[in-house]
């Protein structure tokens, strides 16, 4: 193994110190993942790009890499037990304490959160409390729901950078919303919840990484490493195709940061639909 290299760079710049057997067998299996999907074509360029990295980081992925089979779900595996380990080490983003953060979730994601962090005996359930919570009061919701966590393993997040409320600099149907947040197509006829909060006092908000985006079960298409060493934050990756790019969606901050609390919600729970 090469020596490992205790500063934000590339893949590259890592796999450049490696023997030229194991870079050959890198980039080989790289290209097996990448001849799968879309998306796994995209993981492969956002490995290559990324640079807010540890070297420890991707010298635990090449030799990840270099274990798996000689097979797409092999090499995908190997990724995503070694991103999982990575996850909130990007480096913090320049943004001031009092900003207004934003997270747009469908209903039944949040529900199924709940439920798996067991606030309520099945997802049905935790959906029911929820609905119920739409438009209450914020001092009745942040009372009840005080040290519920709103996400899992970590919060992606967006806000304002002109200020005010996150969602403000968007026309607030769903659609638009998740388009400009990049969010998932699957779920894409259904309304959205917009959490709106302060993260807690010494909680830190960093630059989204591969290591967020290819930790989880399901990747993701819509993301893009930031590439400008001088950014404040990340970026969104809107929806690419012809029909919203007409309808001039915009790219929009980007950041991730471990869950908060219910405590921490800054406005109610709102929901919004195409309807």
């Amino acid at each position: 193994m090469s020596k490992s290299v205790d500063r934000y760079c590339k893949l590259s710049d890592v796999l450049s110190g490696r023997p030229p057997r194991e870079r050959v067998l890198v980039v080989e299996k790289l290209g097996i993942l990448s001849d799968c999907s879309p998306t796994d074509y995209q993981a492969r360029i956002n490995f290559e790009n990324e640079c807010r990295l540890l070297g420890t980081t991707w010298e635990r992925l090449i030799d990840a890499i270099l274990e798996a089979d000689f097979e797409a779900r092999s090499i995908r595996s190997a990724i995503r037990a070694t991103m999982r380990a990575f996850i909130l080490q990007g480096p913090p983003t320049r943004t001031a304490s009092t900003t207004v953060l934003g997270r747009a979730i469908t209903l039944s994601a949040m529900a199924r959160s709940f439920a798996a962090d067991r606030y309520f005996g099945t997802p049905s359930a935790a959906h029911s409390h929820i609905r119920s919570m739409r438009n209450k009061p914020l001092s009745y919701l942040r009372k009840l729901w005080t040290d519920l966590r709103l996400g899992r393993y970590l919060m992606w997040s967006t806000f304002n950078k002109n200020g005010g409320r996150p969602f403000a600099d968007v026309d607030e149907s769903a659609q638009r919303v998740r388009g400009s947040l990049g969010l998932s197509r699957i779920d894409q006829d259904l309304p959205l919840l917009l959490l709106e909060y302060l993260l807690p006092l010494g909680e830190i908000a960093r630059f989204p990484t591969v290591c967020e985006a290819y930790s989880g079960d399901d990747w993701i298409y819509y993301f893009r490493p930031a590439s400008d060493l001088e950014e404040d934050h990340g970026w969104t990756l809107p929806w690419d195709d012809s029909a919203e790019q007409s309808a001039g969606l915009k790219r929009k901050p980007e950041l991730v940061h471990l869950p908060i609390k219910g405590k921490q919600l800054a406005a109610a729970l709102r929901e919004i639909s195409d309807e």
